[in-house]
């Protein structure tokens, strides 16, 4: 009886384990062939046709951002005329895989992720995009290449900045010959107090002279305003279109506020001429009513009145030459 109960003891015990091993193998079993949540995937499609999927966001940038992002990046290369398909390769880093276009151009890396989403590795996710990439890019430009259409923006703008030039220099040219006509009546030399200073033909030719340096400038101008645009045509150039625009702007700028600044100055120095020009007449007056023995003062003789009356006023101008340089020098310090 005492043997029956031991071998009823231990078959139990027996039985019990084969069943906890056969509950533990299945249950192994169920946790390996568990399926995956499938992740959905954001289409890369810069030219309709798909050329891959991206399946995982990096950070606060989702998948479909991601997607968005790399279709635009794909379109620039597209957009580029020179495009050069050696100059696309694969870079690998730390913790990625990256495509990049003329070493500074990143189109778009791949991650651990990415590569566990699609079971393969990065280096073959990479090496796939990297030719998905050129052979649509390559695609398009033989097909559909913007070069033709960008040559042809560039010259009918070409065409447009000589047309202004033409109609510009006809009519600067229009303004020389009615001058010259006209020489007559507005040249007519100048004078100061029977001197002679100018003579109409001197007086012709200094305004000649100005006016050949306002054509040459706003010649230039033109020019010099048309290349941003067409700068901006293609992008490998598009780049300069702000630098050009910048030298000639920031130089402007820095021009017009400078003349702003100066404004209370200019109303400072128009105030004090009034004040010493009518001073002067004054004090003309004066010497002149004394000169004409109209007013008299003791041992003050009239022969003396027109002398000291030059001396005065050469004393008064140079006080006037002292405050101007006084109000320049304060703009100045003010405005630097």
């Amino acid at each position: 009886m005492r043997n029956k109960l031991l071998c009823f003891v231990v078959l139990f015990v027996i039985s019990f384990y084969s069943v906890s091993f056969a509950q533990n193998t299945s249950q192994d079993t169920l946790s390996k062939t568990e399926v995956k949540p499938k992740l959905k995937g954001y289409p890369v499609a810069p030219f309709k046709d798909t050329l891959f999927h991206v399946y995982n966001k990096v950070g606060s940038f989702s998948a479909e951002n991601r997607a968005h992002a790399i279709t635009e990046k794909i379109r620039k290369l597209y957009e580029d005329s020179f495009f050069e398909k050696d100059s696309l390769q694969v870079v690998p880093s730390e913790i990625s895989q990256d495509i990049i276009y003329k070493n500074d151009f990143i189109i778009m890396s791949i991650l651990e992720a990415d590569a566990k989403a699609e079971n393969q590795t990065t280096a073959f996710i990479a090496k796939r995009n990297l030719n998905l990439i050129k052979r649509a890019v390559i695609y398009q430009n033989e097909n559909y290449s913007m070069l033709p259409k960008r040559l042809g923006y560039t010259a009918l703008l070409i065409l447009i900045i000589g047309l202004v030039l033409y109609l510009a220099g006809k009519i600067f040219n229009r303004i020389k010959w009615y001058i010259l006509k006209n020489s007559d009546r507005y040249f007519k030399g100048f004078s100061y107090n029977n001197i002679k200073i100018l003579s109409p033909q001197k007086q012709q030719s200094l305004l000649m002279r100005l006016y050949s340096f306002i054509k040459g400038i706003t010649l230039i101008l033109i020019v010099y305003l048309s290349l941003p645009a067409l700068f901006s045509i293609f992008p490998a150039t598009e780049a300069y279109t702000t630098t050009l625009l910048h030298w000639i702007l920031s130089p402007a700028k820095l021009a017009v506020m400078g003349f702003v600044h100066f404004l209370p100055s200019l109303v400072t120095i128009i105030v004090i001429i009034f004040i010493f020009k009518y001073t002067i007449k004054v004090i003309r007056f004066f010497f002149d009513e004394i000169k004409k023995e109209n007013i008299k003062i003791d041992g003050f003789y009239s022969d003396w009145a027109m002398p000291t009356f030059n001396i005065i006023r050469l004393s008064v101008f140079g006080f006037y030459g002292g405050c101007n340089i006084s109000v320049s020098a304060r703009f100045r310090f003010s405005y630097f």
